[in-house]
This record gives structure tokens, sequence and C-alpha cells, in this order.
């Protein structure tokens, strides 16, 4: 079976319980991962299923104040969060018409005043990061969300070779090396390991590979952006590995004259070309299993 392989490289250390850019509460032992882009609530489950989880669900009170506390620090506005829960029946005061996502029992509510509120045939469930109660919502609207899964043993690979100054773990089916590299150094090593800066193809793609890049440590910065594959060639973007240029994810008023492409790991995910001399990478390639 042909799996793609991720390799990626960055100038910091990954989580050991849950690997980069999650966070690890040990009181309940699972990963959480907060996306600030706003998706509705279908499409927040399927990111969620990518990273062999679900949206998250609450047990607890301490399960309610953990994430409401984490949630806090990245959603500047206080607004709400979808959570893992939804159902098909008008009766939303009812608990046995609501089922997480995880298949969990739906056994702690903590409703804002006034909630659960009827939307018709169906409701998802949000939270806001204000106060952490919970209200009904539009299962079609958009928020942002937080994926809950198992921690990954992360284990040293065999059969690779590291760059100098670099480690090399293995998060779920990616390796990742940590190291900081130019544009052109970071291409020239992936090729030397049979692999091509990574190309990004859709949304849900982008999403996962600055997920898998990112520290959580908050606002972007030169560090915690990473090399991707996109270079122009004169007047054309293309990708190093030949694929075709069938999605792009610029930052505002890019890109500009520069040729090679880095990913804003944190935020919208979003894309610009720089000259800055290096910075992290994430190699890709086919891996046989």
């Amino acid at each position: 079976m042909i799996l793609p392989f991720f390799l990626l490289s960055l100038p910091f250390l990954v989580n050991a319980q849950c690997g980069v850019g999650a966070i690890y509460n040990e009181k309940n032992n699972l990963c959480y991962r907060l996306y600030k882009a706003a998706v509705d609530f279908n499409t927040a489950e399927m990111i969620c299923s990518t990273l062999n989880g679900h949206l998250a669900s609450v047990h607890n009170l301490d399960d309610n104040n953990f994430l409401t506390q984490q949630a806090s620090k990245l959603i500047y506005d206080n607004g709400p969060v979808w959570l893992g829960a939804q159902t098909s029946s008008p009766n939303v005061r009812d608990p046995n018409n609501w089922k997480w996502t995880d298949e969990t029992p739906f056994d702690y509510q903590n409703y804002r005043i006034g909630q659960p509120s009827s939307l018709g045939t169906s409701a998802c469930m949000q939270f806001l990061t204000s106060d952490g109660t919970w209200l009904t919502a539009t299962c079609t609207d958009e928020f942002p969300f937080i994926c809950a899964s198992e921690p990954k043993k992360i284990t040293t690979v065999s059969g690779v070779t590291c760059p100098p100054t670099s480690k090399m773990v293995t998060v779920s089916e990616k390796i990742v090396f940590i190291g900081s590299y130019s544009f052109e150094s970071a291409n020239q090593y992936c090729k030397n390991d049979g692999a091509e800066l990574a190309s990004v193809h859709s949304y849900t793609e982008n999403q996962f590979l600055a997920q898998i890049s990112t520290t959580g440590l908050g606002e972007t910065s030169t560090g915690n952006n990473i090399w991707i594959g996109l270079i122009k060639n004169g007047t054309q973007w293309q990708w190093t590995d030949g694929s075709p240029v069938d999605f792009v994810n610029w930052e505002s008023s890019y890109p500009q004259g520069y040729l090679a492409t880095a990913m804003i790991s944190d935020g919208d995910q979003r894309w610009y070309n720089t000259i800055y001399p290096e910075r992290g990478f994430i190699c890709k390639r086919p891996a046989i299993h």
C-alpha cells in the first residue's frame, strides 16, 4: 500500500505526548488541537478524522474548564467554538437525543441560560470561550473547532539519515526532522532522501500540514513558518514535485517578487514568498507499508 509520507524539519522541539501543535490533558489522556479557521460542523469533524480523532467531547467540569482555558488563549474575541455533539431531533432538551461524534456517552452538559434552543430538525453544539457555557447552533454555521485524539507514541526511526544538528522522530505516519535550512538546502535535502518539498492540493491538506508543523506558541514569527515546495519559474508558479498548482492560500498582498514560498503555521495558514534565509521545512514522499 502506498501512503503519503511527510518529512518535517523544524527549529523547535516536538510535544512527545501528542506531536507538534497539540496540547496534552493528562487527566483524560487526550490530545487537543484547536483550529482557528472557521468551518461548518461536518467539515470540522472531517478534518478531525484525518488526524484519527473527532470533535471534542466533554464529560465533566474538568474537561470543560480545560477546553475553555486553552481555547480562550487563541480565540481572542471570546466567541463560540464547535464541540462534537449533534442531534437530529427538534427536542434538544432531552439529553438522550444528543450524540457525540466519538460515540462516548452524553453524560454532562453546561448550558448557557436559555439554552439549549431548538433550531428545527437538527442542531449542533458549541461553547463560548469567555465562560465555557454551551449553546446550540445551526450545523452549517462556521466556527473554529477543537479536535481530540489519543496520544501517539513517538519513536526514533532507523534507516533514514537526519541532517546534522537535527533530531528525527515519527508522529503517527509522519517523519519529523528538527532543524533549519535555506530553501535551496531544504529542497536538496528532500531530494537526497527520495522526497520533495511538500506540495499542497486542498484546504484539508493545508490545515493538516500546518498543524503538524506548529508548536502552538501563538503568534506567527519567522521561526515557526515553514518552507513548502512552491517556486516561481519565470511568470508561472510551480511545485517542485511537478504536481499541478490546483490550490493556493496566499496571504493578503502576496505573492510578491521573491521566488520561494513559506506557509504561516498558525492563524489561517496563509502562504507568502520571502527572502528569509533559514526556516523549518516539510518533505513529502511515497512510503510503502
